[in-house]
C-alpha cells in the first residue's frame, strides 16, 4: 500500500502544495475548477481544485470525481496556513464516507 504525504503552505507569491516533496499536479485535465491554483481554509474554487487533485493522486480519477466536494467541505475548507495530510488519514476519511453512505442506503 502506497504512503503519500501532502504538505501545503502559503508564501508571499501564493499557495504551494507538495506530495512526497514534489509539486502536486493540479489535474485541470480531470476538471478545471479554478484558474488561480490551489487554495484552502474556506469554500472556494481553489479549494475544490485541491480536493480533486489530492483525491485523484491518492485514489484515482473516479473517486476524485465522486468525492472531491465532500472532501473539500470536510477537510480542505478547515485547513490552516501550513498543513500535512497523509495517505492513512485520507483512507480513514474515505472509509468513513463510504460507510456513512452504505448505512443510509441499507434496508431496515
Amino acid at each position: 500500500m502506497k504512503t503519500n504525504t501532502y504538505n501545503g503552505f502559503r508564501r508571499r507569491w501564493g499557495a504551494q502544495v507538495l506530495v512526497n516533496g514534489g509539486m502536486l499536479p493540479r489535474r485541470k485535465d480531470l476538471r478545471f475548477l479554478c484558474r488561480k491554483g490551489f487554495n484552502w481554509g474556506y469554500h472556494s474554487a481553489g479549494a475544490s481544485q485541491l480536493a480533486l487533485a489530492i483525491l485523484a493522486f491518492e485514489f484515482g480519477d473516479g473517486i476524485a470525481g465522486k468525492w472531491h466536494l465532500h472532501f473539500k467541505r470536510d477537510v480542505i475548507a478547515g485547513l490552516g496556513d501550513i498543513w500535512i495530510l497523509t495517505s492513512e488519514y485520507l483512507r480513514l476519511w474515505l472509509d468513513r464516507q463510504i460507510a456513512r453512505v452504505e448505512s443510509l442506503s441499507a434496508p431496515e
